[in-house]
């Protein structure tokens, strides 16, 4: 029974650390793209 608390437990956090992987990288993302929309859009 304890092992497959633990096995929950750790998947659990891995499943936390990717979401948060993936958070940061979207972040990044919009980051590094969002200068070059908003100058596009001043420029017209």
């Amino acid at each position: 029974m304890t092992k497959i608390i633990h096995r929950e437990q750790g998947y659990t956090l891995m499943t936390l650390v990717l979401t948060l992987g993936l958070i940061a990288f979207f972040a990044l993302l919009i980051l590094k793209i969002a200068p070059i929309y908003i100058n596009h859009s001043k420029s017209d």
